[in-house]
């Protein structure tokens, strides 16, 4: 089956309405796995789905480099969920040389909401960048 913009719009529009809910990491986590999957089998024009979300409070491109980042630190090892989404998200995005967002990046966003979001569900102290 074919990946189309709607279908990544649709996953994406999933995440956005899970993403700061404790209650809902686990179901966000699964809506970021299915969403990564999407672009990585998308075949469209790229410039089709990375603005998507341009005038909400994140992209797309800000959303798998915040969560990349955020289940980098938050992976529970290679058996849990959230390492499942750590290994989707890095078919799309890898970090390479660059550093976890900070309070300036666009990036931060999506990082800050799922790093409370994941702390507040399991019980840890949440600890920001910034």
């Amino acid at each position: 089956m074919t990946t189309t913009t709607e279908n990544v719009k649709a996953s994406f529009a999933d995440v956005v309405k899970l993403i700061d809910n404790p209650s809902d990491y686990l179901q966000c986590t699964e809506a970021i796995i299915t969403l990564a999957n999407q672009i990585i089998d998308f075949q469209g024009d790229g410039e089709d789905i990375w603005y998507i979300g341009e005038f909400e409070e994140f992209t797309l491109s800000d959303l798998i480099v915040g969560a990349s980042w955020h289940f980098s630190a938050w992976h529970g090892g290679q058996s849990s969920k959230s390492y499942e989404a750590l290994s989707a998200l890095s078919g799309i995005f890898s970090a390479g040389h660059s550093s976890e967002p900070t309070e300036d990046d666009p990036e931060h966003w999506p990082f800050h909401l799922l790093g409370m979001s994941a702390a507040a569900y399991y019980d840890q102290p949440f600890k920001a960048n910034a």
